[in-house]
């Protein structure tokens, strides 16, 4: 979908979890807040990938993750997140339920939920470390 719609004229922004808090944080301590929010905030649409493949550091990490994803929803401007957490681990991902009900709240209101069970598609030619990886030590 993201493509499409870069493809068709709209601007977009691809980045992960990590890579947007991290910016989003330094931002706050050297006084580009503003400048730096826009980055995520103004595009038509954003990619936020690998949601929970790390937790969040700390509050000031889940709160900055929280003000890109309100920000967008009061814009209208649509979200793709990918993770590979189902929603009830989002507490421990942001380290606080209230703030992972929060987040999720934007989103979810006019969401598509895609649930994607199965083997990793990277590893479809691997089929060894498949088994390793989801074979459950005695």
């Amino acid at each position: 979908m993201a493509i499409r719609v870069v493809q068709a004229g709209w601007r977009g922004y691809f980045t992960t979890a990590e890579d947007m808090c991290t910016s989003l944080v330094a931002a706050k301590h050297d006084g580009t807040w503003s400048t730096k929010l826009r980055t995520y905030t103004a595009p038509t649409i954003l990619v936020i990938d690998d949601v929970g493949l790390l937790p969040m550091p700390d509050r000031t990490a889940s709160s900055v993750f929280f003000q890109v994803v309100n920000t967008r929803y009061q814009r209208g401007h649509p979200t793709i997140v990918t993770t590979n957490r189902g929603l009830p681990d989002w507490g421990d991902i942001f380290g606080d339920s209230v703030i992972a009900a929060a987040i999720l709240d934007r989103p979810m209101h006019n969401a598509i939920v895609f649930n994607i069970r199965g083997p990793s598609w990277r590893l479809r030619e691997h089929h060894g470390l498949e088994i390793a990886t989801t074979t459950n030590p005695r």
